[in-house]
């Protein structure tokens, strides 16, 4: 496999810190938290392992509004 090859298949994703997930939702700190710990919400990924420091996925986020969107109804995504 070429290396252009392989540069197409990879899906970019960035990974954004919790002020920007709150920005984006609309959600507290604590809430967001919450719903992650419920698995209501994207969990979160350690940025470095065993360090403390986390990130979300910025896809996962707007697919988790865009399904509040949907199940909201009347808006075609």
């Amino acid at each position: 496999m070429t290396d252009n090859n392989l540069n197409n298949r990879i899906t970019e994703h960035k990974l954004i810190r919790i002020k920007d997930v709150i920005k984006l939702t609309s959600l507290s700190k604590s809430y967001i938290y919450q719903l992650s710990k419920e698995n209501k919400f994207p969990k979160s990924v350690q940025i470095i392992a065993g360090g403390t420091a986390v990130a979300w996925v910025d896809s996962e986020i707007y697919n988790w509004i865009n399904q509040r969107i949907a199940e909201r109804g009347g808006v075609q995504l």
